[in-house]
């Protein structure tokens, strides 16, 4: 099964280090298991990733689309990736 998504538990574009022999690599996928084990905890880690110099665009699910910087803050950025907890997104709140 294909899929596709991203996760705010890093902020956007962060570097996600590592070492695969010897050789450094900025990774942006991340996970544990991914079937190979039925008693191991399963954790993926999907980043926002952009190469606009200033941050990144960001679809919601209003349809809408809009510019959020690399700099926002990472309490902000968490809040944007939950559902009904009651956060209201302002222009400029990002």
């Amino acid at each position: 099964m294909l899929q596709s998504g991203m996760a705010t538990a890093f902020p956007p574009s962060k570097v996600i280090p590592f070492t695969d022999s010897g050789s450094p690599y900025d990774i942006d996928f991340t996970a544990s298991r991914l079937g190979t084990s039925t008693t191991r905890q399963t954790y993926v880690v999907v980043t926002s990733r952009s190469y606009h110099p200033s941050g990144l665009n960001v679809l919601f699910l209003d349809g809408s689309v809009r510019g959020v910087a690399r700099t926002v803050q990472q309490a902000v950025w968490r809040a944007l990736g939950t559902r009904s907890d009651g956060e209201v997104v302002r222009a400029g709140s990002y």
